[in-house]
């Protein structure tokens, strides 16, 4: 069925279109993890020299809390919050992070408070999610549980008598249709400056598109990807083209209009 002109070719073809599609992905910043490389830490950096002297900072799904670390450094007047569900990973971001003066909480934050499952493997709890993955094609298999609490930011901000946040950092695998779902009264008023989130492979699981997360935010946010070099403003084809690569993005709200950020 296959001719040998195929058999000889294939393999190149296949090669070739990996090395190009991965060069592809890296200029729209898909597929970059490193922080220092795929222009989130240029996108923080840029945030401390537009927001005031003493922001409220909220860092949901902060794991062992590499991200605060950073933000208590660039934000040493901030209040900054630091959410963490899984035990084991708030054990080790409450030991980093509260010397620096954050606020820890060992929560989920989601569309509604209460109590979910975390599904997370406990050699690597940066992948932990409200979502049961399906991750056989790396070896991998998020088969512990544990149940952890759910609050919804709106009403969180409420008991700690906030009445903005100057910046929402989101990466809950998956879940930060939720989180913003939770939050919504607050950006529907504005009063959330800038929102970072992650996206990737975990919506598959969760059932999710980026559209779906995009459409969380009013009019007046002007959405971006994050590219190594700044931003790039996302596209009607940006939403056609769902690729599910792991990417970051950024909604910069209307106090923030004429802010450089990228």
């Amino acid at each position: 069925m296959i001719s040998k002109r195929s058999r000889a070719l294939n393999p190149a073809a296949r090669a070739a279109s990996r090395v190009l599609l991965k060069a592809g992905r890296a200029l729209q910043g898909e597929n970059l993890d490193d922080h220092r490389v795929n222009g989130e830490a240029r996108l923080l950096r840029a945030v401390a020299r537009t927001l005031g002297p003493r922001p409220v900072i909220f860092d949901v799904g902060a794991n062992v809390g590499a991200w605060s670390q950073n933000a208590a450094k660039l934000f040493p007047n901030a209040t900054l919050h630091a959410f963490e569900p899984h035990p084991g990973a708030f054990a080790q971001l409450e030991q980093t992070l509260r010397p620096l003066g954050v606020a820890c909480h060992q929560m989920a934050l989601g569309a509604q408070p209460g109590h979910a499952t975390l599904h997370f493997d406990p050699g690597m709890t940066i992948l932990s999610s409200l979502h049961q993955r399906d991750l056989a094609a790396f070896g991998m298999a998020l088969d512990s549980t544990v149940d952890v609490e759910v609050a919804r930011l709106d009403d969180l901000c409420d008991d700690l008598g906030l009445d903005t946040v100057d910046m929402l950092k989101i990466d809950v695998e998956g879940h930060e249709r939720d989180v913003l779902a939770g939050a919504q009264r607050r950006l529907e008023s504005g009063a959330i400056g800038i929102v970072q989130f992650e996206y990737g492979g975990t919506y598959i699981d969760a059932g999710v598109r980026l559209r779906d997360v995009l459409d969380r935010f009013p009019a007046g946010y002007a959405l971006h990807r994050i590219v190594p070099w700044g931003l790039m403003p996302l596209s009607d084809r940006d939403l056609r083209d769902e690729s599910f690569a792991l990417s970051n993005y950024v909604a910069v709200g209307p106090a923030h209009e004429h802010a450089r950020l990228g």
